[in-house]
């Protein structure tokens, strides 16, 4: 973090919100218990007493955290008391924006962070071993499938655990000596680089410096211990989780950037807390406690940022439960494959996300620590093996009414396909769907690949590579380009992108040596331009470029950020004049363009991310603001730079912020400031001690 002072003072805050006595058994902690009564009313005496705690703590700050946490407060009781008022779809709304808001702070993870070994447990009628028992719930049985906290009844998601023993705390069986079946999951390869997990994996009394009783008592040796399993561990693996946030996600404001993980938790703590409850009464038909975590789920599987989405939770089944490892739950992603030899009951994402054990029967074993090394002894494999070899030798297929989500990879690599004829009413194309078919190029209507008027998306990379692809013709009503959705389809001459469109992924048209003309109605504010840069229109956030002619451009006024690689490899522009409105550059927004010359930064600028001008090589003059951080080799490799007019004094400069190797690869510059000029060397020594 950028300061261990104020770093320790935000946890110290934190310690007084959820401490009591420097114990933590405050009534913030979770999972919590309730008397199944009035969910509601408890839920709201529950958050009134935490915003008064927190602004008992932050009564003489100007931190704008206790007035956020407000915001989330009304929100998360306003979707309750709607949907306890019978309005569903008015209640997903206003979590739903909640959800924008707060994704500004993100608390999100992916497969690469935390995920180690899971596991599965479930309950069979007789001894059967069929290794399907114990992938997710097949789409036949819906009638069956019950409510659960993260899932509605009648929709299969996939249930994981990091240990045997929170499978037993929640399962029961060798309690019950019932009859079930047990296995090992791993998170496949490259699925860990496209999952986004919401991480609520975290209660208070596990992210805070602790001062328990043997420590009072004078027992240094395991207060220690306890201390840094609590620092080194959870709360090292806390703050990875908040940081790596949402790689795809552009509206994150510059003051997320300066907010420490304890504060972010606490701002995101009544959202936590009205999905941590423990179910009261388990036997009846409606949960109360599972309506807010419902509904984020309904917002996680709308989430397209990611072709897997998940939810990391500590358990809610009871406390000793909570105590003996992390949930992991992952919805399906609707229709199953369509391919011929395709399994039409599971999940074509999940399977191959995932590689599991030939489950265990664990009849023959007293307790569920014995079921490790037999499982540890058996090879992981996929639920089920699909193949595209169905579709490989056939030229024209015409895809069944009826479908809704066209899997991922459903037509990967099929050479010989020249013509698809997708439904109405199909939602989605999904991820890869149409890879590494270079011979489509022709559909039923105008010799043009025709997207019926119901799809809302287009998949990451879904006709990458289709090099006969000449024309497309995108409906009124899609709102998606996923990233290098068009990518090296080299002989696409034009695309028309309607007024709906709200996002357009990055890179959408690399690879093509000619981009085609593009067509913007005008009421839409996305644009194209001809070197790869796309505008979407997301709030007051530059997602991925702009129109701009051949040398210079003018970005609106309103734009507050700009997005991860939003101009990168812009190799004609220039000059850009940038709006007084910028708070944020993100990483290598403008990396690589080779032509940029000059550029003033406005004074209302914050924060440069990582590599943001990186190979900018003919940059020569540069200007600052006095206020702002520097990231990590944003002006590296910037081989011409002469010269950074800086608006502040020189004290001021050495102070501010700098990633390492911010300048390294840079000319011999000179820094200009309100009282002299610094060299190049003397820029970058110690910072001096603030006189004044």
């Amino acid at each position: 973090m950028a300061n261990e002072g104020m770093n320790q003072e935000a946890w110290s805050k934190f310690e007084e919100v959820f401490a009591k006595d420097g114990k933590y058994d405050s009534e913030f902690n979770l999972p919590r218990r309730w008397n199944g009564k009035d969910f509601y009313s408890d839920l709201h005496g529950l958050l009134d007493r935490y915003i008064e705690k927190l602004s008992g703590v932050y009564k003489n700050e100007t931190s704008s955290i206790v007035k956020n946490a407000k915001v989330v407060r009304n929100s998360v009781l306003e979707t309750v008391r709607v949907y306890l008022h019978g309005y569903p779809a008015k209640a997903y709304e206003c979590l739903r924006n909640l959800m924008k808001t707060l994704d500004e702070y993100p608390m999100y993870t992916d497969g690469n962070n935390n995920i180690g070994s899971l596991y599965r447990m479930t309950k069979v009628d007789e001894n059967i071993n069929d290794k399907l028992r114990i992938f997710h719930a097949p789409y036949d049985i819906r009638p069956k499938i019950r409510t659960y906290r993260y899932s509605i009844a009648g929709y299969p998601s996939l249930y994981l655990a990091s240990s045997l023993e929170l499978c037993e705390q929640e399962m029961k069986l060798f309690e019950n000596k019932a009859s079930g079946l047990a296995s090992k999951y791993s998170f496949e390869y490259p699925h860990k680089d496209k999952v986004k997990i919401l991480d609520f994996g975290f209660r208070p009394n596990d992210l805070v410096r602790i001062k328990n009783e043997e420590d009072e008592k004078g027992n240094e040796s395991k207060g220690e211990k306890v201390a840094d399993k609590i620092e080194s561990s959870k709360r090292e693996q806390f703050e990875n989780s908040i940081r790596s946030g949402d790689k795809n996600n552009f509206d994150i404001k510059a003051a997320a950037d300066r907010m420490y993980p304890s504060e972010r938790y606490m701002l995101w703590y009544p959202l936590i807390a009205a999905c941590a409850y423990v179910r009261a009464n388990r036997d009846d038909a409606f949960a109360p406690e599972y309506i807010v975590p419902q509904l984020i789920t309904q917002y996680m599987r709308n989430n397209k940022n990611a072709e897997l989405v998940g939810i990391r939770y500590f358990s809610c089944y009871s406390e000793k439960a909570s105590e003996s490892g992390m949930n992991y739950v992952f919805p399906t992603s609707g229709d199953p494959l369509i391919l011929k030899s395709g399994i039409k009951q599971f999940c074509p994402v999940l399977n191959e996300a995932f590689s599991f054990t030939e489950p265990e029967y664990i009849v023959g074993y007293s307790k569920e620590i014995e079921l490790y090394e037999p499982l540890n002894r058996k090879k992981p494999s996929h639920a089920f093996v699909l193949t595209h070899e169905d579709y490989h030798d056939e030229e024209k297929v015409d895809l069944p009414s009826g479908l809704m989500y066209l899997a991922a990879r459903s037509f990967l690599n099929c050479g010989s396909l020249k013509s698809i004829k997708l439904p109405e009413g199909l939602v989605e194309i999904g991820t890869s769907a149409f890879e590494g078919c270079p011979m489509l190029n022709i559909t039923t209507k105008k010799k043009k690949l025709h997207i019926p008027s119901t799809v809302k998306r287009i998949g990451r990379n879904a006709f990458s590579g289709c090099s006969s692809l000449k024309g497309i013709i995108l409906p009124e009503g899609i709102e998606e380009l996923g990233d290098y959705a068009f990518e090296e389809c080299s002989v696409l001459s034009k695309l028309s992108i309607p007024k709906s469109v709200k996002h357009i992924g990055y890179g959408i048209f690399k690879g093509i040596d000619a981009p085609p003309k593009v067509d913007v109605d005008k009421k839409n504010e996305c644009f194209y331009s001809d070197y790869n840069c796309i505008i979407g229109k997301s709030t007051n956030t530059l997602i991925a470029g702009m129109t701009l002619d051949k040398s210079n451009g003018k970005i609106s006024p309103k734009v507050m950020h700009i997005g991860p690689y939003a101009f990168a490899d812009c190799k004609k522009l220039k000059a850009i004049k940038l709006p007084k409105s910028l708070v944020t550059i993100e990483d290598g927004a403008f990396s690589g363009c080779t032509e940029l010359t000059e550029l003033s930064i406005p004074e209302s600028l914050t924060i440069i991310g990582n590599y943001a001008f990186r190979g900018c090589t003919r940059l020569t003059v540069l200007s600052l603001p006095k206020n702002l951080s520097i990231g990590e080799g944003s002006f590296k490799d910037c081989c011409e730079l002469k010269r950074i007019v800086y608006r502040g004094t020189k004290n001021r400069w050495k102070r501010i912020p700098k990633g390492d190797e911010w300048d390294e690869g840079t000319g011999d510059y000179i820094v200009t400031c309100t009282d002299g000029e610094l060299s190049k060397a003397e820029a970058n020594s110690k910072k001096e001690k603030e006189t004044a």
